[in-house]
């Protein structure tokens, strides 16, 4: 394989030149371009090359191209190997750019060294060693290095979503999406780090972003290539924002990447580094832990920020032994289950339980249909209450007690109000349902057939389905919503009061039931919205 193919110099401003550019002008802009020869017939026999290349191209015609485009190129030649150099995208150790297959048409980046010496090339070389290492889908993967190239470089996949650190707000909206990041950044590190690669630069520059947003880490041109845990070289390397005590004098260990990890997440909830006046030449400047992401962010809840101050602590033996055990405690977060990073207490976790959403935001309009059966379960029950005063026939009483489960059933068999795929949650819902209009079956038939009269026996059935919603309303906050523990809690003291005033009881249930589905609609309906506006 070749390096940079200089072609023989020509006129760039004749119309040679300008047939060509307006060639890959048009091809570029994706407009036709089966009339385009024939608007030069005096230039065919120059031209015709250019169409009958096997790649579509001519090197001598189309290197006019570059002084018409308007290109960001760091370099006059466009021709890299196998590769047409698009435009430049960044630079670090070397430069990178957008490049196009000349043969297969798909895209590439292509990194190129940018500077000359030793200590340039060994530290390129060292980038192509480290991640000819990896094979994990988090990392960015290496397509190509040239055995020979007079200037050295190689290729990459292309990730057209460009970087973390083009995205300062998104993640800081929605830190759940911020700690689903940080965890497949964390596995790819430890699989570097199984691999006897440290990093040791980490950071949302060099993290890169997919077309579907998943995140690849890249530039390893500061890697050492190490045994997992072993002591890196003396010389400090890193970015010092987000580096390290340790690293910023001179020490890198695997502890130190995962320093590098939290400063990512960090990062991503605050919108900045850890250190942003951390001074190389000093390294206690980099010491101490910098304010909680809390402080920064309100919408940081106490156990991811624990999990990051985790992965910050100053001295390596406080933070995560490996980076699997931030990204398991990460994942246990996203999960809505304890984190070794904030042990709590049996108060604490039950305020915690409280306050976790789980999976509520499976609900895609969940307001609209609890409203209409709060409406219609206030309005049956308090027909039953009133059909019981009147002495009416007793058939009439079961129809107004149980058509309350009307709307649930149409809700159920209609699945609107759930977000497309989300079968588990009908699932979970139908099973409540159903079960609960079972057992409230058997419930006010048992009151029934022990009861002497109407009264009686609908005042027992009543309280004894506040039971069953007790039981309800507890599965439904392990499921979807912890605060609906609270509404668990309420109908037991709802079964209490049926008990002790069992002629109201009708109208107890309807007032109830009816707010206690109200308060659950607020809350799914403010949990549904913030997941709508975070953007994911």
């Amino acid at each position: 394989m070749t390096g940079y193919q200089t072609p023989p110099p020509l006129d760039e401003t004749g119309p040679l030149a300008d047939a060509v550019w307006e060639y890959l002008k048009a091809r570029e802009d994706g407009r036709p371009t089966t009339d385009w020869l024939s608007r030069y017939p005096e230039l065919e026999d120059q031209l015709q090359p250019f169409l009958s290349d096997p790649a579509g191209v001519d090197d001598r015609l189309r290197a006019l191209g570059p002084a018409r485009w308007d290109r960001d190129l760091a370099t006059d030649e466009r021709f890299l190997g196998d590769y047409e150099l698009v435009e430049r995208v960044g630079e670090n150790m070397g430069t990178i750019y957008r490049a196009r297959h000349r043969a297969l048409a798909w895209e590439a980046a292509v990194k190129v060294l940018a500077r000359d010496g030793d200590r340039a090339r060994d530290g390129f070389r060292r980038e192509v060693e480290a991640m000819a290492r990896l094979r994990h889908p988090n990392v960015a993967r290496i397509r190509a290095v040239p055995p020979a190239a007079d200037v050295p470089y190689f290729v990459m996949d292309w990730y057209p979503g460009g970087t973390l650190a083009d995205r300062p707000d998104r993640y800081a909206r929605n830190p759940e999406g911020a700690a689903r990041v940080a965890a497949a950044v964390a596995r790819a590190v430890h699989h570097a780090h199984e691999r006897g690669v440290l990093h040791r630069d980490l950071k949302p520059s060099n993290i890169l972003l997919d077309a579907d947003g998943r995140p690849h880490v890249a530039d390893f041109g500061l890697a050492v290539l190490a045994g997992a845990g072993e002591a890196a070289d003396p010389v400090p390397a890193g970015t010092p924002a987000y580096m390290a005590p340790e690293q910023l004098a001179g020490e890198t260990t695997v502890r130190s990447d995962v320093h590098g990890l939290g400063a990512v997440l960090y990062a991503l909830l605050t919108g900045g580094p850890p250190y942003p006046h951390a001074d190389p030449a000093v390294p206690a400047a980099g010491a101490g832990q910098p304010p909680p992401p809390r402080a920064i962010n309100p919408a940081v809840d106490a156990d991811l920020d624990a999990v990051c101050r985790k992965c910050l602590a100053p001295d390596p033996a406080g933070r995560y032994g490996t980076a699997a055990e931030a990204a398991d405690d990460l994942d246990r977060w996203l999960a809505g289950e304890p984190v070794a990073a904030r042990p709590l207490g049996p108060a604490a976790r039950a305020a915690r339980a409280v306050r976790q959403a789980r999976a509520a935001a499976q609900f895609a309009r969940p307001g609209p249909v609890l409203l209409v059966q709060a409406a219609v379960v206030f309005l049956n029950n308090a027909l039953a209450y009133l059909l019981v005063r009147a002495g009416a026939a007793e058939p009439l009483v079961w129809a107004a007690v149980f058509a309350s489960y009307l709307p649930l059933l149409v809700f159920g068999l209609r699945n609107r109000a759930v977000r497309p795929g989300n079968r588990a949650g009908v699932r979970h819902l139908w099973a409540v349902g159903v079960g609960h209009a079972a057992g409230a079956l058997a419930v006010f038939a048992a009151a029934r057939v022990a009861a002497a009269d109407t009264t009686a026996w609908l005042a027992s059935g009543y309280a004894g389905v506040a039971g069953l919603n007790v039981v309800a309303f507890a599965v439904l906050g392990s499921l979807f919503a912890g605060r609906l523990y609270l509404l668990a809690v309420g109908w037991v003291g709802g079964a209490v009061g049926m008990a002790a005033a069992p002629a109201l009881a009708p109208l107890v249930y309807a007032g109830l039931m009816s707010a206690t589905t109200l308060s659950a609609a607020a809350h799914l309906r403010a949990v549904t919205s913030r997941e709508d506006g975070d953007g994911g």
